[in-house]
């Protein structure tokens, strides 16, 4: 069980009973089938708030640029090396190794962690709902027992048939798929010819079956005490609705049928407590007699009709995804400045072509830096790295103070910085949509544990994990869909899609470990899994094909295109896959190949002499009378 999930479905049925209680109140003459279907929707809408929430695409679908021709930028020269230091940078070096992750040195190795006391609380939370759904059950399910018991033994006394008298028993309508109609001896024939309308009616309406949705409702939820008013308000609009069928079909007065009720609802004492839910029921049953019933307009209906859906959230339509035609032939590459350093790596480039990562100066010190047409900008004064950007203009970035780690939030010239969670204060940012969603994650201070985070619309919350200590997110696509890895336990870490609901386990290829590093617009998901053997793939995932290992060994995917081309690094050096999965042989100076747009550009790391490098690969498109392709 989602207990969140539990948590929002009690509130949104809460607030659909509340707004048709006053509706209900406020428009009294509401004949009694309609306020039947307005207090029936309560307990549908919380069973359909355990089902996740459905994405309506109805957002504008982000800009595609075409893919870049045969133009390209003027090729970037290195700036001129004033001193042959080393680079200060000892954070990217892990990054070399797993540059998708979303920490930067606490990501390396695998996370062992106890269980909590929130969590063992969380356990008794889970075991005490257990006991009190199973208690609910057993007594809902009690009474028809008894009378399945009592009826097998009248069988024997009479023929079949679809009317019984049973001795103190009824009138009711027993059974689903067969239902038979109990009746009490002692009734006149115009007393049995009312009760008979009135079950008949029962089944011309499928109440037998409607009733089984607040039945359910109440076993789950049954701590809300929304669920018992719904369920009472319901039964009682219902047996209001069949008293009216049942007098529009004999004919009977409204005098004639309340001596009925009266009859049928008097206990044995000869008295009935006014407290009692059978005196308010019959009470209001008596009033609705006086009252003709007639046809209303089905607007009431509008209200639960819009709210019983499963929960929803907007999000951006998927692109119509044009197929690059022809492909490259190869690819031109641009080196990186750096900020008068030894160093320069790209980690993200935007569809327009913009370049976000970390340069070092002549001091030694890696700072994020953007580039733009070749042109180097310092983003910021301290030790940092720029993760990701979008065409809004916002970057990401992670500043690396002496014993802390904090992401921030770069728009123009405002800086925001994105707040942790109570006992995870530093933050990893290295996601973003181009609404301005955000992803990455918190930790400790000791690095003993990480939470997935998503900032958006000033709120930081976390996902969760799938059940282990730790979990990270990597990427977000312009549908809201995250993903990244989490811990089952403290020994193994699984590769998630997050999809606005909940965390959902993509497994492995056959080993412990996997995480998810990026996903495309049209849900394709890359990253890394160990197999049986140990061996660390890539691997491309889909919900049609599931997960399938990329050609290389020692490899890892960082970034998908829409047209499920993927970039990564496997043998130690860079590598590209096509859309079919083939491996595409890079230039082996490249190191890793981190991101990839729209445009075919590829971003990433290599070497240039003793140095390093970041680079871009700008693609040369090949012509319609062209030579096979050569890269």
């Amino acid at each position: 069980m989602e207990w969140e999930r539990l948590v929002s479905a009690s509130l949104w049925g809460t607030g659909l009973a509340l707004a048709v209680a006053l509706l209900c109140r406020y428009a009294p003459k509401i004949p009694a089938s309609v306020r039947f279907w307005l207090w029936w929707a309560v307990p549908a809408k919380l069973l359909l708030g355990l089902i996740p929430a459905l994405t309506l695409a109805l957002l504008p679908a982000p800009k595609q640029n075409a893919l870049a021709s045969t133009e390209t930028a003027p090729k970037i020269s290195p700036q001129t090396i004033a001193s042959k230091q080393k680079p200060s940078f000892p954070a990217l070096k892990n990054l070399e190794k797993s540059p998708r992750d979303t920490g930067i040195t606490l990501l390396t190795h695998e996370i062992e962690k106890k269980p909590t006391g929130m969590r063992l609380l969380l356990s008794s939370f889970q075991l005490f709902w257990l006991v009190g759904a199973i208690f609910t059950f057993v007594r809902a399910v009690n009474g028809p027992t008894r009378v399945c018991a009592v009826l097998r033994t009248y069988r024997r006394e009479r023929a079949d048939s679809g009317v019984w008298e049973v001795p103190g028993m009824g009138p009711l309508v027993f059974g689903l798929f067969r239902p038979v109609i109990v009746i009490p001896t002692g009734l006149s024939d115009s007393e049995k010819r009312l009760a008979l309308a009135h079950e008949r009616a029962h089944l011309t309406r499928r109440d037998p079956w409607l009733a089984l949705v607040p039945l359910a409702a109440r076993v789950v939820f049954w701590f809300l005490p929304t669920v018992y008013l719904a369920e009472r308000m319901l039964a009682t609009a219902r047996e209001e609705a069949c008293d009216a069928l049942a007098r529009q079909t004999t004919g009977a007065t409204a005098r004639e049928y309340g001596a009925l009720l009266l009859k049928l609802t008097q206990p044995m004492s000869g008295t009935l407590a006014m407290a009692s839910p059978v005196y308010s029921q019959l009470q209001s049953r008596l009033k609705t007699l006086a009252v003709p019933q007639k046809r209303v307009a089905v607007w009431p209906l509008l209200l639960p009709g819009a709210l019983l859906l499963p929960g929803w959230r907007l999000a951006e339509r998927a692109p119509v995804l044009k197929k690059v035609s022809p492909r490259p032939l190869s690819y031109e590459r641009f080196d990186l400045p750096t900020l008068g350093g030894l160093y320069s790596d790209a980690f993200a480039i935007t569809d327009s072509g913009q370049v976000v990562g970390a340069a070092n100066g002549r001091d030694g010190l890696g700072r994020a830096t953007l580039w733009e047409n070749g042109a180097p900008q310092v983003l910021s004064e301290g030790r940092s790295i720029a993760f990701a950007a979008s065409e809004t203009g916002g970057v990401l970035l992670s500043r690396l103070k002496p014993g802390r780690q904090q992401a921030q939030w770069l728009r123009g010239t405002a800086r925001q910085s994105l707040p942790g969670l109570p006992g995870f204060p530093e933050t990893v940012a290295v996601g973003m949509t181009d609404a301005g969603m955000l992803v990455g994650s918190a930790r400790t201070r000791n690095g003993a544990a990480t939470r997935a985070m998503v900032w958006e619309r000033g709120q930081a919350r976390a996902l969760g994990t799938l059940g282990g200590p730790s979990s990270q997110a990597a990427a977000v696509n312009g549908l809201g869909w995250i993903v990244g890895k989490a811990d089952l336990s403290p020994t193994e870490t699984h590769a998630f899609l997050y999809d606005g609901t909940q965390l959902r386990d993509l497994g492995t290829l056959g080993g412990r470990h996997s995480k998810a590093t990026a996903i495309n617009r049209t849900g394709q998901i890359v990253g890394m899994s160990e197999t049986a053997t140990g061996e660390r793939v890539a691997f491309v995932w889909s919900a049609k094909t599931g997960m399938r290992p990329l050609p290389g060994t020692d490899a890892l995917a960082l970034s998908i295109a829409d047209d499920g081309t993927v970039v990564g690094q496997a043998e130690g050096h860079a590598a590209l896959w096509n859309p079919e999965g083939q491996r595409i042989p890079l230039d082996p100076s490249l190191i890793i190949a981190r991101d990839i747009n729209p445009r075919g550009e590829i971003v990433g790391q290599g070497q240039v002499g003793e140095d390093l490098r970041g680079f871009v690969l700008k693609p040369v498109v090949a012509a319609a009378t062209s030579a096979p392709r050569r890269l």
